[in-house]
């Protein structure tokens, strides 16, 4: 499956992406269905560690699901810890970020490792 997302820890405090290769908008729809659900699933603040693989390609259609991700009512959403990211994903994710930057400000963190994403989030989490 070219997108996986499960909990990234017992705690159900972080939601983990996995993204390898090609995947359809429609793909990353269900996959955000599916993470609304979790997240929905618990009260407290849930936080995002998207890890992208080498080959991973940001599809056509993708940016309504992307929008959707900035203006849903989430009031247990936390940040979201990115590891992997490319130019161009980090071009688009930017532009989100600047266009909804109103609904959610700083929410999104560029890392280089997921151990440097776990470290962050686990500050996090200790703060709660």
């Amino acid at each position: 499956m070219p997108i996986e997302a499960d909990w990234d820890n017992e705690e159900k405090t972080v939601i983990r992406y996995e993204f390898r290769g090609k995947y359809s908008a429609e793909e990353f729809e269900e996959i955000l269905d599916k993470t609304d659900e979790m997240a929905d699933s618990v009260s407290h603040t849930v936080h995002y560690l998207v890890i992208i693989f080498a080959g991973m390609w940001i599809p056509k259609g993708v940016s309504a699901p992307i929008g959707r991700i900035y203006t849903a009512d989430k009031p247990n959403r936390g940040v979201t810890m990115v590891v992997g990211a490319s130019v161009p994903y980090k071009t688009v994710s930017e532009i989100s970020q600047d266009m909804y930057q109103h609904l959610q400000p700083n929410s999104r963190i560029f890392v280089r490792t997921v151990e440097e994403a776990r470290t962050i989030l686990n500050m996090l989490n200790s703060q709660n």
